[in-house]
């Protein structure tokens, strides 16, 4: 596995890579996850008999993938005799050379992500002055790559449209980890927690969460009545604090930082009466799989891969990204039908079990690598 997300996992993607190693470990087989050290020291572990190396990377915008590539590159060539298949995961891997199969998952398509993201501050003008160099590398990536493979139908739909895009693009959902993803007890009845759990970043909609929770607030919604509790860190995280200050929505909103903890996520989820994602773009997002895995009705924006996996009025309720009012209003009107709540709980849990566990997902990935090698 070559990723550029962090290890120990601190968002979906790594999650992703992480629970797929487990998987393929148990079946027998030996996985390898090379990512990017921290503080620019490589250095190498295992953890539950998955070997971690980190070769050295150094944050030199834009080119910072392009030498992070030089350090993989040795490693690879240490690594290759004992490979039989490189399985690279987008945002942004380093480049390789490799006489291997080399499978590339996209996770969500840059052209896309940068088309959805406005420019709000330095960490989006970054991001968008950076588009060319990551426009240039993911294209490299899927010319080299001997199979493709996205997250959801719309993601290889837009991979489609590159000028250079394969000639065929699989499509592999996300899993998720049902074992520790389980309904609980049943949640609180005298008090709505609405929970989100996602990056503070741009293009992640959290603005728009916040400004649905003020909307209900006009609405004469009491604070003791509803509060939204959101999981994560990240660029925006000092914006949200002044919204949160300035608009007197400290007793409805906590802010609860990253959970590290599978559990302790795992629990809230179970606690929540709603699970909302208002991201502006998204492939297949795993915080999603994991609200329904623990049994969460969902309110998600229709965007990426999102529609294939929240039904309205069978597991949530879908709305359009940047629309706080309507996200508002249809926050309220779930609220007010527990019947509907509960057969929703129902049908995100049997919805995972069938399409979205690890037995599933890895099963399919296994039956793709022989393919391959």
């Amino acid at each position: 596995m070559i990723t550029s997300a962090p290890f120990p996992p601190r968002e979906g993607i790594g999650y992703y890579i992480w629970n797929l190693s487990k998987y393929l470990t148990s079946r027998g087989h030996r996985v390898h996850i090379v990512t990017r050290s921290e503080a620019g020291r490589a250095n190498n572990e295992t953890v539950d008999d998955i070997i971690i190396w980190r070769p050295t990377f150094v944050p030199v915008y834009p080119f910072h993938v392009h030498l992070h590539s030089l350090f993989v590159e040795k490693l690879i060539m240490r690594l290759e005799p004992e490979i039989d298949l490189f399985h690279m995961h987008t945002p942004l891997p380093p480049m390789i050379s490799t006489k291997r199969p080399i499978m590339l998952t996209v996770h969500s398509a840059v052209r896309e992500d940068v088309k959805a993201t406005p420019i709000t501050s330095v960490y989006t003008l970054q991001m968008k002055l950076q588009a060319p160099f990551s426009y240039w590398i993911e294209q490299t990536l899927l010319r080299h790559a001997t199979s493709v493979n996205a997250v959801s139908p719309q993601v290889a739909q837009a991979l489609a449209t590159y000028p250079s895009g394969p000639s065929k693009i699989d499509v592999t959902w996300n899993g998720v980890d049902t074992s520790t993803f389980r309904p609980g007890s049943t949640t609180s009845s005298h008090k709505c927690l609405i929970l989100s759990v996602g990056r503070l970043a741009p293009g992640k909609g959290i603005e728009d969460l916040l400004q649905a929770v003020l909307t209900m607030k006009h609405l004469g919604t009491p604070a003791e009545a509803i509060q939204l509790s959101i999981v994560g860190d990240g660029p925006q995280r000092q914006y949200i604090e002044q919204f949160i200050h300035a608009n007197q929505l400290s007793e409805r909103v906590v802010l609860l930082g990253h959970i590290n903890d599978r559990t302790r996520l795992a629990r809230l989820y179970q606690e929540a009466t709603l699970f909302v994602m208002p991201s502006h773009h998204e492939g297949l997002p795993t915080v999603i799989l994991e609200a329904m895995a623990c049994g969460c009705p969902i309110v998600a924006t229709k965007v990426g891969g999102v529609p294939n996996i929240v039904v309205n009025g069978e597991n949530g309720a879908l709305v359009p990204p940047h629309a706080p009012t309507q996200l508002a209003h249809t926050l309220l009107e779930l609220i007010q039908q527990p019947a509907l709540l509960a057969a929703m709980r129902l049908r995100s849990r049997q919805m995972v079990e069938t399409f979205f566990s690890w037995d599933t997902v890895g099963d399919n990935y296994a039956a793709r690598y022989k393919e391959l090698v």
